[in-house]
């Protein structure tokens, strides 16, 4: 009788615990598993994000050297040297790729040409030099 007086006593207490079962450790297991997993894939894209565009920039960086170098080379020998009519001409694209018909140059600005035109008419001014000196460096 003792002995049921003591587990009633025990039952009715409310610091007493039951002892946890499987399926409470086994969801408990997941949900710890889950968190670690998500942990890890959030650690591992801010990572390797940074790593992908550390490196996106470096290549970036390359190509436009290169490309600088193939220009560079291409170039006519008169821009490089400073000759007055290179020059000029360089002026003259520039000026005919910015404002097309409106310095009178129609035939640039004609047909499909036109849309052209009027983007790079949108781009800085050292831009548009840079492109009429390549332009004119493939003559």
């Amino acid at each position: 009788m003792r002995a049921m007086r003591r587990n009633r006593t025990r039952a009715s207490r409310p610091d007493a615990r039951r002892p946890p079962t499987a399926r409470s450790v086994l969801g408990l297991f997941a949900l710890g598993t889950a968190a670690a997993l998500a942990v890890a894939v959030v650690g591992g894209y801010v990572a390797l994000r940074s790593v992908a565009l550390d490196e996106a920039k470096r290549d970036t960086r390359t190509k436009v050297q290169e490309a600088g170098r193939l220009v560079e080379l291409a170039l006519a020998e008169g821009i490089l040297t400073g000759d007055l009519d290179a020059i000029a001409a360089v002026d003259d694209l520039v000026l005919a790729l910015q404002n097309g018909e409106t310095l009178g140059y129609e035939d640039l600005s004609s047909g499909g040409m036109a849309a052209i035109q009027e983007n790079l008419a949108q781009l800085p001014e050292s831009d548009v030099r840079a492109i009429s000196e390549y332009l004119l460096s493939l003559e």
